[in-house]
């Protein structure tokens, strides 16, 4: 679960430390700041829900090697 500060560096952070069809969910994944952090995820299924303009993502891991990848700091 990622909510909170540096969450582009989070995101990219992560990526190896999921499991094989683990989850990993980001909260306010609506906000611009974080479409870097996103994109890293294009290639995991995923859902994305939310109502007033605010929007939560889950995706799963895939059986597919990752990388840690690092990104700038982006704080909403």
């Amino acid at each position: 679960m990622i909510d909170g500060r540096n969450r582009n560096r989070c995101l990219g952070n992560a990526r190896p430390h999921v499991k094989v069809g683990g989850l990993l969910c980001l909260d306010n994944s609506e906000r611009w700041e974080y479409a870097a952090g996103r994109a890293l995820y294009d290639d995991w299924p995923g859902v994305e829900w939310g109502d007033d303009g605010w929007s939560t993502a889950i995706w799963t891991r895939p059986d597919a090697p990752v990388a840690r990848v690092v990104l700038e700091d982006a704080d909403a």
